[in-house]
């Protein structure tokens, strides 16, 4: 079996023990919303041919065969059902599913009375406080004829309020039937009849209750020289050992309990119980000046208010086996108190804290603080988990967040019941926070394979992409597919893009969301799909928006350089010493930066496409991407310098291609290749300012070498004496301010305020 495995109305969500051949599991009811224990045998498992070998710490050794193992777990719930007690763990279910056994009992999330024992050992009050409900539950078995034959701690569940139950009747008897079965138990809390194989009856069951009680007030079952002294009593008659712990009159109680002759010890479990309650040590006198007096302080009754409501909804929530129902005023109202307990001399166990961590996932409210206050992993997962099944989308959603990075158990439970979720969830947010769940806790992988997690949960994701109705989980989804590089789910989108349904046009955007993610598809999808997906993002690629930025940024560039160009060319023409240099001088401002702002454009739309071609088109390789940027670019250069050389220039002169068209894919290659090769942006500038200088400072060296040929070689014409400075000052603008989308992502951080802290 595996989280996530359903079975009738129940989901299995994580292992929470193994003992012998049987293995537990946490499950949630999803007709009554509420968690249960789920407890399996498999039919098929063997260790030897037709053995099975105990494996309980403490358990005799003796080989079970498979019939007798299988016998014992059908008769394990027959037995529970006629034993209908308050504290005897009940059984909501039994059935067979394949070839499983399973037993459907109440979730105890308090653990075993033994986890309870190793943190301290008990007082004498409270072990009669856990022993008498056992001792009634023990009792009313015996009146059926039923010998449990395996008491012990492991074997005692606790609740959330440390409400003790009976449980693992799966060694019990009935009268009659016991011989031939003794040497089945644990060890060091058999009987010694049950030792020497003889026969035996209910009195054996009292013998492992002294014993249980014995290890309740002493922190383990009682030992001589590090020997089971159950052995050593049934051997060399040695008597139960004393401590210190045990006080004289309950100590004569248990060595009447754990008499090595049946006839000595209690009949019932009840006897012992009041035996123990008359050796307890008297109440002292109460002075009569220490009375309480009702209590008037509103403060003081408020907060036992709300100690009264938060024990309410323990008792009801019983830790995930009940309903949640704590209202979000109530909430509230007991986090103001409990919030600081130690204010209020108050204290709160580790079921209050997963209560309270479970009503902040409700609710939002002090969610960190109660997320940080249950230190167990183990229990923020079981309360994110449980809070899954939230009525409210926002607790799910939160539950979802919390559960991307949290430890998981094993074998994992979070991704199948997260997949199990979203699955059939009604709120969009829900589905795309448990898409990312899946994704985060992935394993990652460079090249496709078989599946993510499995071909179920991947299955999951490839519907949600194929067919989900927000397009936004549906793209997620696909997304999440591709990174996670599945196959499997990968195909299954693919199959549902070339089919008839309904969703096959979304299944076929979802398979194009895919190829965004990944260099290539796997070669299992259909050529004509890969081609389809690849023309598609293309052009999806190149017309999504943000190229106004980079052209802005291009076109102030080659303004800038325009109307320092335009100014030194009046310089040129007129001098300083003219009559009119400062008219002059601003008309020639004004009316650079008019056309610096039409040539500008112009310029731009080469530079643009250069830039951006390389860095929008991902679904292309590198080289493939810097080739078309490359050839585009250098045609928009080409078109751009003859446009500015026939209507500006008004130069009608035939292009010396040989030696033009060198220069603008020189321009070209200065943007594209560093766009596509380097990433740090002033590496990118740097080229695309060595590429102008020297394109421009080609262009008349070409012009110096073929001085006949006039000026048809020449991309800017400069004033003489004056270009070298003027191509510095193009070449530092325009490669500089064409990232100026690049360089304002990287201030914008730096030039944003900081929030003081108060």
């Amino acid at each position: 079996m595996q989280p996530g495995m359903r079975i009738g109305q129940y989901v299995l969500i994580e292992q929470i023990g193994q003992g012998g051949q049987a293995t537990v599991w946490s499950a949630e009811d999803e007709q009554l919303r509420r968690t249960v224990a789920f407890k399996t045998i498999n039919l098929t498992m063997q260790l030897q041919p037709g053995v099975l070998q105990a494996s309980t710490a403490g358990a005799t050794n003796t080989p079970i065969s498979l019939e007798e193992q299988i016998r014992r777990f059908r008769a394990e719930a027959r037995t529970i059902a006629d034993l209908e007690h308050p504290y005897i763990l009940p059984v909501y279910a039994f059935g067979q599913h394949e070839d499983w056994l399973y037993i459907v009992m109440r979730y105890m999330a308090g653990g075993t009375l033994k986890k309870l024992i190793q943190q301290h050992p008990l007082s004498v009050e409270e072990v009669i406080k856990i022993a008498e409900p056992l001792a009634d539950a023990l009792d009313l078995a015996h009146q059926r004829s039923v010998v449990h034959r395996d008491i012990k701690s492991v074997n005692i569940l606790l609740d959330a309020q440390r409400r003790p139950y009976l449980a693992d009747f799966g060694l019990s008897v009935t009268a009659g039937e016991s011989a031939g079965t003794s040497g089945s138990g644990t060890l060091s809390y058999m009987a010694p009849e049950m030792l020497r194989s003889d026969d035996f009856d209910y009195r054996a069951d009292i013998y492992s209750f002294g014993i249980l009680i014995y290890e309740m007030l002493t922190g383990s079952p009682p030992s001589v020289n590090n020997q089971h002294w159950n052995l050593m009593q049934m051997m060399s008659h040695v008597e139960l050992p004393s401590s210190e712990q045990i006080p004289f009159g309950v100590y004569e109680v248990l060595k009447r309990a754990t008499d090595a002759d049946p006839d000595v010890r209690y009949s019932s479990a009840a006897m012992l119980i009041d035996d123990l309650k008359e050796f307890m040590k008297p109440p002292e006198e109460v002075d009569p000046d220490d009375i309480l007096l009702p209590i008037s302080d509103p403060a003081m009754q408020a907060m036992i208010d709300a100690n009264n409501m938060l024990e309410s909804a323990l008792g009801k929530w019983a830790d995930g086996a009940g309903r949640f129902r704590l209202y979000e005023e109530d909430f509230q109202y007991i986090d103001s108190f409990y919030e600081n307990p130690e204010n209020w001399g108050l204290a709160l166990d580790e079921a209050g804290r997963r209560l309270l961590l479970r009503a902040a996932l409700e609710y939002g409210y002090h969610l960190d603080a109660w997320w940080e206050r249950t230190e167990n992993s183990a229990d923020r997962r079981a309360v994110a988990l449980q809070a899954l099944v939230s009525e409210l989308p926002e607790a799910r959603h939160r539950a979802l967040q919390k559960l991307i990075t949290l430890e998981d158990s094993t074998p994992p439970a979070i991704p199948v019941r997260v997949a199990t979720i979203i699955r059939t969830d009604s709120d969009a947010d829900v589905r795309l926070a448990g898409v990312k769940v899946l994704e985060a806790r992935a394993s990652r992988a460079d090249a496709w394979r078989p599946t993510a997690y499995d071909e179920e949960i991947d299955g999951i994701l490839a519907s949600l992409a194929a067919s989900d109705p927000a397009p936004r989980v549906s793209e997620a989804a696909a997304r999440a597919v591709s990174r996670l590089r599945s196959s499997h789910a990968l195909n299954h989108i693919a199959s549902q893009a070339v089919s008839t349904s309904p969703t096959a046009s979304q299944a076929l955007q979802s398979l194009i969301d895919a190829r965004d993610e990944a260099p290539n598809l796997p070669t299992s999808v259909p050529a004509e799909l890969r081609r389809r997906a690849f023309v598609a993002l293309t052009v999806r690629q190149l017309l999504v928006h943000g190229y106004w930025g980079r052209f802005v940024s291009a076109l102030i560039g080659f303004a800038i350089a325009w109307i320092a160009y335009t100014i030194a060319a009046t310089l040129d023409q007129y001098g300083t010493e003219a009559a009119n240099f400062t008219p002059i001088v601003l008309s020639t401002i004004g009316n650079a930066l008019v056309s610096g702002v039409f040539w500008g454009a112009v310029m731009a739309f080469p530079i643009t496409v250069s830039i951006e071609f390389t860095q929008r088109l991902r679904v292309w390789s590198r080289v493939g991407r810097i080739g078309l940027a490359l050839v585009a670019g250098s045609l928009l250069f080409v078109v751009a310098f003859w446009l500015l050389r026939l209507l500006y220039y008004f130069y009608a002169e035939p292009i010396t291609w040989e030696q033009y068209l060198p220069l603008c894919v020189l321009l070209a290659a200065g943007f594209a290749i560093p766009a596509g090769w380097f990433k740090q942006t002033w590496l990118r500038a740097v080229v695309a300012v060595v590429a102008i200088y020297v394109a421009l400072s080609l262009s008349y060296d070409y012009q110096v070498a073929a001085f006949d040929t006039k000026a048809d070689t020449l991309l800017l014409y400069l004033p003489f004496l004056k270009q070298t400075p003027l191509i510095m000052i193009f070449a530092a603008s325009l490669g500089v301010l064409s990232y100026l989308p690049e360089w304002w992502k990287g201030l914008r951080p730096v030039l944003r305020p900081r929030t003081r802290r108060s």
